[in-house]
């Protein structure tokens, strides 16, 4: 599983690399809301710079995710590109995330908000 994850003033931020398919994305599930709940965060960013591909599979579980945390966590995602975005457009969920250009446009929007 190739994600990082910190925490930093206020918030923590889930790096994602490589790829979310299904060959991880049940294990990727589980680290982030088990992580996420344990250490009761609020405000969330997951950062896509460094993935290459997120398939139909992967797509379903970050839908997963944000359903049930919504109501308790603010998630941002940010730096989405290439093979990444196509996917979110073709699937229509560029409007159902919310998604800004950087990681410090996600942080100010969260820290507002």
């Amino acid at each position: 599983m190739d994600i990082k994850y910190e925490v930093k003033d206020g918030y923590a931020v889930f790096y994602f690399e490589k790829y979310i398919d299904i060959f991880n994305s049940e294990k990727i599930k589980y680290y982030l809301m088990g992580t996420i709940e344990k250490n009761n965060h609020t405000k969330v960013i997951f950062n896509f710079e460094k993935l290459e591909e997120l398939d139909s599979i992967g797509i379903a579980m970050l839908i997963k995710v944000f359903g049930a945390l919504r109501d308790k966590v603010q998630i941002r995602f940010c730096n989405i590109h290439n093979n990444v975005e196509k996917s979110l457009k073709y699937s229509y969920l560029q409007n159902f995330f919310n998604i800004d250009d950087t990681e410090d446009a996600s942080m100010q929007k969260l820290l507002q908000g």
